[in-house]
């Protein structure tokens, strides 16, 4: 076979340049975009912060306001006393507004059907399905009520680093003068 010579207008070392030039221009760019995927990183993390801070609120709201049809509590003669279709929002101020009569905290928990517990479990439903962690603190003068979801065992293990959502509430509805606080924490 003839060996056929390759002149410089024909094109050859042209094509070898250009492909090289691409292939530097695609390095510089893949840097760039690297370079700037790293920068935008701590921003995504800083925005899912702004994300469970809005969603602390919407669920303080939902939970609060979420209806539970039948829940009960023993009453100071021992009874079992039924509540009807209350939000668990005023089966707090109920409950808060009871303790401050002198009934005990332990006349609403203990069975599925107790205020304490029915309420506990809208919350699992509710928050702790998406794998997050919740504690309620419903407080009026000198009485408080804490609600944990499962896994927390008490305000001790309730981190730092966590989202809360509060809300002020008069407790006229329940006959008694005065503002109860109520703070949903939610943390993964």
């Amino acid at each position: 076979m003839a060996r056929v010579p390759v002149r410089a207008d024909q094109g050859g070392q042209s094509a070898l340049f250009d492909g090289f030039l691409f292939f530097v221009i695609m390095i510089l760019a893949s840097v760039l975009v690297l370079a700037s995927a790293t920068l935008v990183l701590p921003e995504r993390k800083f925005a899912a912060g702004n994300e469970l801070i809005v969603f602390t609120h919407e669920a303080r709201d939902a939970y609060m306001s979420s209806t539970i049809p039948a829940a009960t509590y023993q009453s100071l003669a021992g009874t079992e006393v039924s509540l009807y279709n209350l939000s668990i929002l005023d089966l707090l101020l109920v409950e808060l507004s009871l303790i401050d009569d002198g009934l005990q905290q332990q006349s609403f928990q203990g069975t599925l059907g107790r205020v304490n517990d029915a309420t506990l479990a809208v919350g699992e439903r509710l928050i702790g399905d998406l794998r997050l962690h919740f504690a309620v603190f419903a407080r009026f003068g000198a009485h408080q009520v804490n609600l944990f979801s499962e896994g927390v065992e008490g305000i001790d293990s309730i981190p730092l680093d966590r989202f809360t959502s509060g809300l002020r509430v008069s407790l006229e509805a329940v006959g008694k003068g005065g503002v109860a606080s109520v703070d949903l924490y939610v943390w993964p």
